[in-house]
C-alpha cells in the first residue's frame, strides 16, 4: 500500500521532467508489484507499457523491462507469450557485457532466463543459469536478486528430486530473504521447501513450513490495499 504509489509518483516526476530511464523500467517495476499481487491484467500492459518506451526512446536499458515482463507473462502462466517476449530480449551475457553498469538490469534478465527455461522444462539450463547468478551475485554482492536465484535452484533440483540438494539451496535462499526483509520471495521459498519435505515423506515438516508461509502471506495481504483479494487468491496455499 506503499510501494506501488511511491513509484506511480516517481514516474509522474519522471515525465515532467523527461528522464528516459525512469520512464523506461519504472511502469515495469509497477507492473512486477502488481503481478506480485495477482493483478495480472494490469501487471502486463504496465510493463508493456515500460518495453514500449525503452525500445524507442532508450534501448540500451530494454533489456530490463523485457525481463521484467517475462516474468510477469510466467507469473501469469503465459508460456507462449513469455517465450515470444524472451525472444525479443538481449542474452544476458551481451547486456552484462554493455551496460555493466546497471546491475539489476542482467542480473533481472538471467533470472528470467533461468524461469523461463525451468518452465519449459529445460531443468538442466535453468540449473546452470541460477548456479551463474549466484556465483556474480556473491563475487559483487548483488544480492537483491539472490533469494530468486536460490528459489529457481532449489526448485530445479528438486525437479530431479534431489531434496538434499534442493533443500540446501532454498535454506540458503530463506536466509537470505530474511536478511533483506523481502516477504515476496519468503513465502514463495517455504511453500517449495514444505513441497520438499512432503516429497521425503515428512508431513509434519510440510505443515509447519506451510503455516509460516501463511503467516506472511497473511503479512503482505494486510498492506495489499485494494490488491488484497486478488493476492490471496493466487497465493493460496
Amino acid at each position: 500500500d506503499l510501494a506501488i504509489p511511491i513509484m506511480k509518483e516517481n514516474i509522474a516526476i519522471a515525465e515532467r521532467i523527461g528522464n528516459v530511464t525512469v520512464l523506461g523500467t519504472g511502469p515495469a517495476y509497477v507492473g512486477w508489484a502488481h503481478a506480485l499481487l495477482g493483478d495480472f491484467d494490469n501487471a502486463v500492459a504496465l510493463a508493456t507499457q515500460a518495453v514500449d518506451y525503452s525500445a524507442n526512446n532508450f534501448p540500451l536499458i530494454a533489456v530490463m523491462s523485457q525481463a521484467i515482463l517475462v516474468r510477469v507473462l510466467l507469473m501469469k502462466g503465459d508460456l507462449q507469450a513469455a517465450a515470444e517476449v524472451f525472444a525479443q530480449m538481449e542474452d544476458y551475457e551481451a547486456a552484462r557485457r554493455r551496460i555493466g553498469f546497471f546491475a539489476t538490469a542482467w542480473l533481472m534478465a538471467i533470472i528470467a532466463t533461468g524461469e523461463l527455461a525451468l518452465a519449459e522444462g529445460d531443468v538442466e539450463r535453468a540449473l546452470d543459469i541460477a548456479g551463474d547468478f549466484v556465483d556474480r551475485a556473491d563475487d559483487g554482492d548483488l544480492h537483491f536478486l539472490l533469494p530468486d536465484a536460490r528459489l529457481l535452484q532449489g526448485r530445479a533440483l528438486a525437479a530431479q528430486a534431489r531434496s538434499a540438494e534442493a533443500r540446501q539451496a532454498l535454506e540458503a535462499g530463506l536466509a537470505e530473504a530474511e536478511a533483506l526483509g523481502s516477504q515476496r520471495t519468503l513465502w514463495p521459498i517455504l511453500v517449495a521447501l514444505a513441497d520438499v519435505a512432503a516429497a521425503d515423506g515428512d508431513a509434519a515438516q510440510a505443515e509447519a513450513l506451510k503455516h509460516r508461509a501463511a503467516d506472511v502471506v497473511q503479512s503482505i495481504a494486510a498492506h495489499a490495499g485494494e490488491l488484497r483479494e486478488s493476492f490471496l487468491a493466487q497465493a493460496a496455499l
